[in-house]
């Protein structure tokens, strides 16, 4: 994925993981966000060791890394994802990963859809402030 295409910010990662629309799959846990300030989407990915050894880690990364190049050439900008992967992803096949991933995707993105969510995401020293459209702008206490 090109640069402005990774989420890498812990801050950011918690802010998605916390206050994103939630979805999950027998392998995967899929958190997506929409933002309209964005002008590309973003993804972030969270294997942990419970996922498998190093090897199998760097494996599962890099075959969500694939899949959401799919993802983007699909939804180019708007959006903000964070994708655990489970134990036993380190085994399943390609295919199963991959259709987990864009079954999963697909419903997250109707949830956000249908909910209407959006986020205004601003960074300023490390600090994350976040705004839902029509909260009041200095309103965080409803994020927490």
């Amino acid at each position: 994925l090109a640069r402005e295409n990774r989420l890498i910010d812990s801050a950011a990662f918690r802010l998605i993981v916390k206050g994103g629309v939630r979805l999950s799959s027998q392998h995967l846990v899929i958190y997506l966000k929409r933002d309209e300030t964005l002008s590309h989407a973003r993804f972030g990915f969270i294997v942990g060791k419970t996922v498998a050894g190093a090897v199998g880690r760097n494996l599962v990364k890099r075959r969500l890394r694939a899949i959401a190049r799919e993802v983007l050439a699909q939804h180019p900008s708007g959006y903000t994802f964070v994708v655990r992967a489970q134990t036993g992803a380190a085994t399943v096949e390609w295919n199963r990963l991959r259709e987990e991933f864009l079954n999963t995707a697909q419903l997250a993105f109707k949830k956000v859809e249908q909910e209407g969510f959006s986020v205004v995401v601003a960074f300023a020293k490390k600090r994350v402030f976040a705004f839902h459209t029509g909260m009041a702008q200095g309103d965080l206490s409803a994020l927490r």
